[in-house]
């Protein structure tokens, strides 16, 4: 896990909560939903426990999410190198050569239709 948002809050009887919140990049909105850890004990037990017990769940709310970011990652590297994205903008830079070509034909022909009635 690359970095996580912490919020701890003590309590005028002396209790300590601590939220533990990853930091997300990816795009997927399922994962934006994810809920922080909220463990809550004295201050003494936490000390005592505290990364055991968010060890695991960490862990694997790390590698969901690590999972998701390199899908996301692949899914785009896979659409820039697809046979139909290339075939599309190839065949847009085709029909974008033809246009001109036409354009430049139909130039032409005006030119001639108007030096044929100058004559």
């Amino acid at each position: 896990m690359k970095q996580v948002t912490l919020a701890i809050t003590i309590s005028t009887d002396k209790i300590v909560s601590v939220s533990v919140l990853p930091k997300v990049n990816a795009q997927d909105k399922a994962i934006t939903k994810i809920k922080q850890l909220t463990l809550t004990a004295s201050a003494e037990e936490l000390d005592q426990k505290f990364f055991d017990i968010i060890q695991q769940p960490m862990e694997k709310t790390s590698e969901i999410i690590s999972n998701i970011e390199e899908y996301e990652k692949n899914l785009e590297q896979a659409q820039k190198n697809s046979q139909y994205n290339k075939d599309k903008r190839r065949k847009s830079k085709k029909q974008f050569s033809l246009l001109l070509n036409v354009q430049t034909i139909k130039n032409l022909m005006l030119l001639k239709i108007t030096k044929r009635q100058s004559i």
